[in-house]
């Protein structure tokens, strides 16, 4: 009797099916395997919550969340290899391959957050270290073979992290609003089956007369963006499996974002429609919730069914690709110390969240466009600096304003507060605070880094004034501001001190760190405010 077949006794009780050899260690390695997913998203278990929390944002990156569920796919998908795979069964190159990778995501998540600030979040750094902490515990736990084997998931992971999207999609957001708002109430012209449209500014079309009238603002996340990002990564992750010329795969993928954009202006057709017929709450509240998605899965669909024109199809994988090494239960146990730490590490990065989104995207607004107020002390006077551009780029904007204490008895009594954004916070590293000191040949007496709470980090420095030698302290840092892209802000506060001894410093330093404090925390309180009057579509 084969192996995994039942039998029945003579006395007729039914004896299961046994399990040989090879059953059993399949058996083994699915345990293994899943266990080996389950331990690095322990590792980055806040990275990957805030990416899956991102599918409910009305966003155009909401769809980065899909990207762990993809990668899962395509890990399922690639466990069987192909034949070409090459047979690498070097313990070595298992280690070389292991421990650069988690040595570099362990210094990303563990040294990078303090010395970066707020900077880190709003990169969202953490996802660069998700692929490399991946590739190093397969590698280490299945051996390089099973690395190059699910290269495809392994690497896809990396496309979780929104700073390229932002980018892009920062140069034709805008454009892309404003041709889905024209060509949306072009074709409610031409299908005038909603009645009355009328456009108004700020990409808003006005629907339908009398009590049923509304108004809809075309909102970023819905002016196609967030489809064709969808279909870019569902599509591209498909592009990857499928056989084919890369010419084609492109091609392949520029008609689906063309797709997507197409069947998001017809989505908001029907939606503005049945608003104008059915009312308002039918249209926003029951019919728009869910039909981006099937909207999605239309162009998915179509997009599939056109891909052998383009002369793509799916690989045969009839035959037997070298097998990989039996996975080392033993080396997935001792990276657990390891897990342990990054999955500490990782959980306290929720510290940024009231500074940035999940996403990257900055929650605070410039001081330099709203000025805080904050007890104790009054602006004075705010003008601007016109030479921001030769050092901090085209577009860099720099605003100094004064305070004046207001309370008596605190110290210092006057503060001078730089506010310097750009879009290229690399102009910063450029052109440091301290390096304009050494520029003017200003000795450094003190520099210390001290934390404004929510993962911003300050830097402080105490230095004498070389033509007059009056002591002055520098308290400066950075954060991601609101902006229609990406911009960020370094905002410096200078006050003289009466001496360069400890006795003369403390009382002032720690004035101007509560009045820090007191700023970061004004910022935050005003970005949980303001609400939307009009729909979004």
């Amino acid at each position: 009797m084969s192996a995994g077949v039942g039998t029945a006794t003579p006395r007729g009780q039914w004896v299961g099916p046994r399990r040989g050899p090879a059953t059993r260690s399949s058996l083994r390695r699915v345990v293994v395997a899943v266990s080996t997913v389950g331990v690095i998203a322990i590792a980055a278990n806040y990275s990957l919550r805030t990416l899956v929390e991102g599918l409910h944002y009305d966003t155009p990156l909401a769809d980065l969340g899909l990207v762990p569920v993809i990668s899962l796919g395509l890990a399922i998908w690639g466990r069987r290899g192909d034949n070409s795979e090459l047979a690498i069964r070097d313990r070595s190159v298992d280690f070389l391959v292991a421990v650069p990778s988690l040595a570099v995501a362990s210094v990303i998540l563990i040294a990078l957050p303090g010395p970066t600030s707020s900077l880190f979040w709003s990169l969202r750094l953490d996802l660069l270290a998700l692929p490399l902490l991946a590739i190093g515990i397969v590698a280490l736990v299945w051996g390089t073979q099973m690395v190059w084997r699910q290269r495809r998931a392994l690497l896809f992971l990396g496309a979780a992290w929104p700073i390229p999207y932002t980018h892009v999609l920062a140069g034709v957001l805008l454009w892309l609003q404003a041709t889905t708002t024209s060509m949306v109430i072009a074709l409610l012209h031409v299908l005038p089956i909603a009645g009355h449209v009328r456009a108004d500014p700020g990409s808003v079309i006005a629907i339908g007369s009398g009590p049923r009238a509304f108004t809809v603002a075309v909102a970023t996340a819905c002016s196609g963006a967030e489809g064709i990002v969808g279909f870019v990564l569902v599509g591209g992750a498909a592009a990857m499996v499928l056989r084919g010329r890369r010419s084609a795969k492109a091609a392949w993928l520029g008609l689906g974002a063309v797709l997507a954009f197409t069947a998001n202006v017809w989505r908001l057709w029907l939606v503005l429609t049945v608003g104008a017929r059915l009312g308002e709450r039918v249209a926003l509240d029951l019919l728009h919730p869910w039909i981006g998605a099937a909207t999605l899965g239309a162009v998915g669909v179509a997009a599939a069914l056109v891909a052998t024109r383009f002369g793509l199809a799916v690989p045969d994988r009839s035959d037997s690709p070298p097998r990989t090494q039996r996975p080392l239960v033993g080396w997935l146990v001792a990276v657990l110390p390891l897990v342990a730490v990054l999955a500490v590490v990782d959980g306290r990065l929720s510290v940024y969240r009231p500074v940035i989104g999940d996403l990257g995207q900055a929650r605070l607004e410039s001081i330099a466009s709203s000025p805080p107020t904050v007890a104790g002390w009054v602006m004075s006077s705010s003008q601007q600096v016109t030479w921001a551009a030769r050092f901090f780029g085209s577009g860099s904007l720099w605003d100094r304003q004064l305070y004046v204490v207001t309370r008596p008895g605190l110290e210092p009594t006057v503060v001078t507060a730089d506010a310097v954004s750009t879009g290229d916070p690399g102009r910063f590293a450029a052109y440091s605070v301290a390096d304009c000191f050494n520029f003017h040949g200003d000795p450094v007496l003190h520099h210390h880094r001290p934390t404004l709470g929510h993962g911003i980090t300050a830097e402080e420095i105490v230095y004498r004034e070389h033509t007059s030698s009056r002591v002055w302290l520098s308290l400066s840092w950075i954060w991601p501001v609101v902006a229609n892209g990406p911009r960020y802000e370094r905002i410096s506060l200078v006050t003289a001190l009466p001496d360069a001894t400890a006795a003369g410093l403390t009382p002032v330093e720690a004035s101007l760190l509560g009045f820090a404090r007191d700023v970061t925390a004004e910022r935050i309180a005003s970005a949980g405010g303001g609400t939307t009057t009009s729909g979004a579509a």
